[in-house]
């Protein structure tokens, strides 16, 4: 190419060095097109001055300077953020050549410290890290944090530390290899993103390219922090990560987000001076200019064996199948999308210059591709679709044509208004002139082809006609009306107004392309205001009628027919289509299949019913969650490697009793273990795996007040054969988010023995085997470098576990399913297996109501407000189609179908043939453990709390509405979870595992039903409603919560309990249901400030409006049958109780005092309420209580 020449304020550069960036990879590869091509590329550029303009005098020939990113813009301090902003390599020429020319004013000059080739990067990573630090606004002192360790993180790393020596900095990052990194730079704590650090943090910078890391950030700032995002862009494929947003855990307390666009020239001329004081060295690998293309190809082979990886992964689980679809569909649907969105504008622009035409195919190819990487999903799925069978009664058109056809139009809508105004906008505002350039110009001046205007409008008018005709389909969406879906209106005007308005489209749309309508146009336009040619006139007057008959057609007319017509006698009019909404409503959400039944609610249990029953009443769930995963973390992780990420509930035949059981798996995380022993040889080799599980009933307790476990210690010892294990190797869980090299020379810790570890060696078939160089290569690249690839542990048999995260894994194989968040384990056959709930959802299913998650429950005190299943907001149609199982020790994936008449999981199956196995091919002993999900029947649940009124006028009242019933659990007041209990239906004898949600009428407290799913066998998936009789006063949770506070001995034993450096821990209020009565049953635990655990301390059940509570479940429940009150002593006071009932009696009087000091008028009196209860059991020795209250 030519030697450019310098403009007046310009220099000439002789360019020395380039530093190669990724986004140039964007630019080539069109993720970031230039907006005019050709363009060369590099903007980290060291050179020297070769030539100078005219008015340049800030430099002189042979002078060393810099150019950033940044090539010129309009010199204010904003000018980062000005239209004006040019960049370097990207709207201009960079620095890819020999010479290149640049403004004066935007070349910095070099410290003297550094080579050309190190400083090179600090004008790119270096500069834009400085400005992320700078908008952090972070003082020294206040910890920071980096979300992200890349090129431009460890450089602000070294700054930060230059700048802010006594601020703590905390590295988030994926991989242990660039934990160890950044520790060695010196950060002050590391972890992954999900990992919490020790405080949080001011500010964090965010270098990632996904969104999860930005939503994990949020909840590590402190109140009033900020997180700066320091990334050119987002990738789409982790976008869903936003809907777990919580604004109380993310945004609350004054949070901020700033996002950091561009560089100033200030920011590279403050930057400079403070790089060399600090002695910032970047690292760099240096090529010739003729090899610029070879420095790129490394840039592109780090994207090739990325692929080579994941093909190595999915072979090694036997998906290649899917692997492929996956990769290659994409790339056929981009390439005709760029094909597709190419063909009007070459077509239309055929005899314009030929700088022009290509810049408009350039732009709407460029749309093609973003289209499909946004849409190729959809392309996938409408190619495999097959009829549903369910008919809306409106359009007649199969379901099937709404999930699958519908928004894959939507997008090709979208698509086409790009290209058809991208169109409009080349051929009204640009123009290419003699010389090849491109220039402005304005719209009234007449275009080279006059015809150009009236056929760019045609396209655009032949886009918005589709769109009208989608906007038909649309209707069924419709919020118009009483409920979601078409109403009167909708039918009745704006059915014929969009097909009106789409007619009206297209013979506007031609109209221009008339020679006796442009004349008409003109004239009439000239005797006014002469603005411009006649096809602009012409252009001008049909969309001047199109903008007025739409403004009447669909906005102005349904709007004044619903509000005239309609509103007035809206239950006359709607009552049709409220009956659609509800009927397509219980169709999505499978609400169509609920049993609804009568449940007497008898007032008495009887003696001989309980007795009956003795086999579901010994399964009553008296251990809380929460409760018991504190004890088998005091008394069963061993070592402090272990840990337990939570507790679940699953049931087990053991002997001949049918079991309710709490589980926990025994993890191994390698962040536990001590500093100087997170070596890579003990991450990578040494600790790869936990151990084993622990299990115990719900019900039983030891002597000592702790669980009953069947399954504890290390090896695991139990007595049942049922729950032995052969395998218990965790190589998969919840906590392994490290890669592991397993079946190597270094052998393995296996688990602890006494004052020695046993050791062992992977036997499994899990992960990708290291039998050549090139896989070590490509593994040691991939995790840790060097390090790995020299290592002399692995040889020709070794594995490489990687992806081991289970919900990871799971989401990689199929990210078109959304997972449960809680996968619980099952020991099966000898070895132990995860279970995960999947779900598909669309919200294109026609008429049905979208679930919203933001559930509000009022109630006498404050409005609770609970998200719930954020992850399946906004969603109109569910189901829980697929059930993964996972193989802890060699991860292992099977995916299997409970959901065979799923229209959407049929089309992935027929897509992606070998990744699905039907539901009879799970082997029995997995099938016996599969549990209907909680977040299922919870989404279904508050569906069916309006949706269980099935007559039109009485849903037009909402008058049943019914709302989750509230309890207070441990201190708070919160809405019922749907939990597992054992129970017998109606007629059987068969105790099965099921999962209940019990309601309350909106704004009370009393029970009107419960929902019930069925886990066991053939029943799997059955779907109950029990409704009370309206004429009954059935307690609810909250009423029960609320008579215990109101017992005068148990009210006054809790308050002592608080009083005494203990905290009372409430917990779950269950409704259990017994024949034809309810059972409620709630647990007590008293926690001391110093004990790692709480005990169980009291057991209160109520049935009826009787209340009965002892130290024992057993004896709770006698004292319900009791024909009198039985008393339960409390011993004699000695002295020491004397003492602490003495310092309640002061610590409740001085509570008493603060509060009335500051008219706290009824903290007061509640604290002389506690006053009042603890003198009386001073003056009281022997306490006589009956345990049964009786009306």
């Amino acid at each position: 190419m030519p030697i450019p020449e310098p403009q007046a304020h310009e220099i000439l550069l002789r360019v020395h060095y380039c530093g190669v960036c990724h986004t140039e990879l964007d630019e080539i590869e069109g993720r970031l097109p230039p907006p005019e091509l050709p363009v060369i590329p590099g903007h980290q550029v060291i050179a020297e001055v070769a030539e100078c303009g005219a008015q340049a005098t800030n430099y002189a020939l042979g002078d060393r300077v810099g150019v950033g990113w940044i090539h010129q813009s309009d010199g204010t301090e904003f000018e980062n953020l000005a239209d004006t902003f040019v960049a370097t390599g990207c709207d201009t020429n960079g620095g890819y050549a020999q010479f290149m020319t640049v403004p004066e004013r935007y070349a910095v000059p070099i410290p003297e410290v550094y080579g050309d080739a190190e400083a090179a990067p600090l004008l790119c990573a270096g500069a834009i890290g400085y400005r992320a630090l700078k908008l952090t606004g972070v003082q020294n002192g206040q910890p920071l944090g980096l979300c992200g360790f890349g090129a431009s993180a460890h450089i602000v790393l070294q700054l930060a530390q230059h700048c802010l020596p006594d601020s703590p900095i905390f590295v988030f990052a994926r991989t242990d290899a660039t934990r160890g990194f950044a520790r060695d730079m010196g950060a002050s704590w590391t972890g992954a993103h999900n990992e919490t650090p020790p405080v949080p943090m001011q500010a964090i910078i965010d270098t990632t390219p996904a969104w999860l890391p930005i939503v994990q950030a949020l909840q590590n700032l402190a109140p009033g922090g900020r997180l700066v995002i320091n990334a050119i862009r987002k990738e789409s494929r982790d976008q869903t990560a936003l809907q777990l947003l919580s604004y109380a855990r993310h945004l609350w307390m004054e949070r901020e987000i700033k996002s950091v666009a561009n560089i100033t020239r200030a920011d590279i001329a403050e930057f400079l001076p403070l790089a060399a004081a600090a002695d910032i060295r970047p690292e760099v690998v240096c090529y010739p200019l003729e090899q610029a293309n070879e420095a790129l190809r490394a840039v592109l082979l780090v994207a090739l064996m990325t692929i080579w990886a994941e093909y190595l992964w999915y072979d090694a689980l036997g998906y290649v199948h899917r692997f492929w679809t996956f990769t290659l569909t994409p790339v056929f649907v981009v390439a005709a999308g760029a094909i597709l969105a190419a063909i009007a504008p070459f077509i239309l622009l055929r005899r314009s210059g030929p700088h022009l035409r290509r810049l408009a195919i350039t732009l709407a190819a460029a749309g093609g591709i973003v289209w499909g990487l946004a849409s190729w999903r959809l392309v996938l799925l409408y190619l495999n679709s097959e009829p549903a069978g369910v008919v809306e009664p409106m359009l007649g058109f199969d379901v099937s044509f709404y999930l699958f056809t519908l928004p894959l139009l939507d997008s090709l809508f979208g698509l086409g208004l790009f290209v058809a105004l991208i169109l409009l906008g080349v051929v009204l505002f640009l123009r290419e002139d003699s010389f090849g350039l491109i220039n402005f110009k304005a719209p009234y001046t007449a275009p080279a082809t006059p015809l150009l205007i009236p056929l760019a409008s045609l396209l655009l008018a032949v886009v918005f006609a589709f769109g009208a005709a989608l906007s038909v389909f649309h209707l069924l969406y419709s919020q118009m009306g009483v409920v979601l879906g078409p109403g009167w209106t909708d039918v009745y005007v704006r059915l014929p107004g969009l097909l009106l308005l789409g007619v009206i489209f297209l013979i506007a749309g031609t109209l221009p392309l008339s020679p006796r309508f442009r004349r008409f146009m003109t004239h009439l336009v000239e005797r006014r205001l002469p603005i411009g040619p006649p096809t602009l006139m012409a252009v001008l007057g049909a969309w001047t009628v199109i903008g007025g008959l739409w403004l009447v057609l669909v906005v102005a007319a349904p709007q004044l027919v619903q509000w005239l017509v309609v509103k007035p006698n809206e239950i006359t009019f709607e009552v049709p289509y409220i009956k659609r909404n509800i009927e397509f409503t219980r169709k999505a959400f499978k609400l169509d299949e609920i049993e609804e039944r009568q449940f007497a609610a008898e007032a008495r249990l009887t003696e001989a019913s309980a007795a009956d029953n003795q086999h579901l009443l010994s399964e009553v769930r008296l251990w809380d969650w929460r409760a018991l995963d504190a004890v088998y973390k005091q008394f069963q992780e061993i070592r402090l490697y272990y840990e337990f990420v939570d507790v679940d509930i699953d049931r087990y035949q053991i002997g001949d009793r049918y079991r309710q059981v709490m589980v926990a798996a025994r993890e191994l995380a390698q962040r536990n273990l001590p500093e100087r022993s997170q070596t890579f040889v003990n991450q990578r080799f040494k600790y790869t795996h936990g151990y084993g599980y622990t299990l115990a009933p719900v019900s039983d307790f030891t002597p000592e007040g702790l669980p009953n476990l069947l399954v504890k210690d290390i090896p695991p010892v139990t007595s049942d054969e049922a729950l032995r294990v052969k395998r218990p190797g965790i190589y998969y869980g919840e906590l392994t988010s490290e890669p592991a090299v397993v079946n190597t020379s270094e052998p393995e810790f296996d688990y602890p023995s006494g004052e020695t570890n046993v050791y062992t060696h992977y036997s499994g078939t899990g992960g990708v085997v290291l039998d050549s160089f090139w896989r070590r290569f490509l593994f040691g690249w991939k995790f840790d470098g060097t390090v790995l690839l020299l290592s002399s542990y692995p040889h020709e048999q070794s594995r490489i576990l990687y992806n081991r995260q289970i919900q990871q894994r799971v989401r990689k194989i199929a990210p078109f399913l959304v997972f449960d968040q809680d996968p619980y384990i099952a020991a099966v056959d000898g070895r132990l297996v995860w279970i995960v709930d999947a779900f598909t959802s669309s919200s294109y299913f026609p008429y049905s109501q979208p679930f919203e998650s933001h559930e509000q429950i009022e109630f006498r005190g404050p409005e609770i407000g609970e998200r719930t299943v954020r992850r399946l907001h906004g969603e109109n149609y569910v189901r829980n189609s697929v059930k993964a199982v996972v193989d802890a020790y060699d991860g292992s994936v099977d995916l299997y179908v409970f959901e065979p008449d799923d229209p959407i999981i049929n089309a992935w199956q027929r897509a992606l043939p070998g990744l699905f196995k039907p539901r009879q091919a799970m082997p029995e002993s997995v099938r016996a453990h599969v549990r209907y999900p909680q977040d299922l029947l919870l989404v279904q649940g508050l569906i069916f709390a309006r949706y269980h009124m099935t007559d039109p006028e009485v849903f037009y009242n909402q008058e049943d509405v019914w709302v989750r019933a509230t309890e207070k659990h441990y201190q708070d007041v919160k809405p019922v979870e749907p939990y597992y209990v054992m129970w017998e239906q109606p007629g059987s004898d068969q105790a099965e595992f099921v999962l209940i949600l019990p309601f309350t009428p909106k704004n009370r407290q009393v029970l009107i039903g419960w929902i019930a799913a069925l886990s066991d066998g053939d029943n799997y998936g059955r779907f109950i409603a029990y409704k009370f009789p309206k004429e009954k006063r059935v307690l609810g949770p909250q009423q029960v919560e609320t008579k215990i506070d109101q017992d005068a001995f148990l009210s006054g034993q809790l308050t002592l309990w608080n009083q005494q450096g203990s905290e009372v821990i409430r917990g779950n209020v269950l409704a259990i249901p017994v024949d034809d009565s309810l059972l409620y049953v709630e647990p007590i635990y008293l926690r001391a400030d110093t004990a790692a655990y709480p005990e169980l301390r009291l057991v209160a059940v109520m049935q009826g409006d009787t209340l009965s509570y002892a130290e024992t479940f057993e004896e709770a429940l006698l004292g319900l049958f009791a024909d009198e009150p039985i008393a339960m002593q409390a011993k004699p006071s000695n002295d020491g109780s004397m003492a602490e009932l003495a310092s309640a009696a002061r610590g409740a009087f001085d509570a008493y005092l603060a509060a009335l000091g500051e008219q706290r008028f009824l903290d007061a009196a509640k604290q002389l309420q506690v006053l009042s209860e603890v003198l009386s059991q001073m003056n009281t020795p022997q306490v006589e209580q009956p345990t049964t209250e009786r009306p």
